[in-house]
């Protein structure tokens, strides 16, 4: 499934945009008690925490030369490839040195 979904993200910014929309429009709305403000909120900030733990497991599988070249192996080098783009799109790989930066 996260192979799909990665390669659905093809045009990553277009896609991105469209995924908010969709989950900010189908979230239900709690209407404040005066001053009719939606409540819950979704955007790219809760988008981006969204996607980086639904692909912890697939970060893990890109972290070193090795582990990337199990996954192509298993699942094909199309599919490397696709998730690797949108990894780096998503600067998930990025997230996850700079977390281990800050820890070192």
């Amino acid at each position: 499934v996260l192979i799909a979904l990665a390669r659905s993200f093809a045009d990553y910014g277009k896609r991105k945009e469209w995924a908010i929309d969709v989950i900010k429009l189908n979230l239900p709305r709690e209407k404040n008690s005066g001053d009719g403000a939606d409540h819950l909120k979704f955007d790219e900030t809760n988008f981006l925490t969204l996607i980086e733990a639904l692909f912890v497991p697939l970060v893990a599988a890109f972290d070193t030369a090795d582990k990337r070249k199990t996954f192509a192996t298993a699942f094909g080098t199309d599919s490397a490839e696709a998730v690797h783009a949108f990894l780096e799109d998503a600067e998930l790989l990025k997230t996850k040195r700079r977390a281990e930066n800050a820890t070192a």
